[in-house]
């Protein structure tokens, strides 16, 4: 619903107030940064997501994703983030990481350009 609400709107740049007066308002984050509030009938999404959402929609661009499951008492979720999936500036993600992995390898991965924030 929130994918096809923005893609609908054609929202090119918007902030979003947090804390909103507005009663009718739902306001939350869609994921790490980006945050949304739906105001009536259109979704305001923060500023800075126009220009991360273009890096990803390019004709060139590929995403891959995949679905894991694991057992939280034996891997907690910030264990997951940090130690498996490596912290959001692959420079400084742990060793052995997802994302230190990509950083340290990208070239031989075929990436056209070292990975960053």
């Amino acid at each position: 619903r929130l994918a096809a609400g923005v893609a609908a709107t054609g929202l090119a740049s918007a902030s979003v107030a947090i804390a909103s007066s507005n009663a009718h308002c739902e306001t939350g984050a869609a994921s790490d940064g980006v945050y949304v509030e739906m105001r009536s009938s259109i979704f305001v999404i923060n500023g800075f997501y126009m220009a991360m959402r273009e890096k990803f929609t390019k004709p060139d661009a590929s995403i891959y994703y995949y679905l894991v499951e694991w057992e939280p008492e034996k891997l907690s979720w910030a264990d997951f983030r940090d130690k498996v999936l490596g912290s959001t500036d692959p420079k400084t993600a742990a060793a052995g990481s997802a994302r230190r992995e990509i950083f340290t390898n990208w070239k031989s991965l075929g990436l056209a350009a070292e990975p960053n924030v």
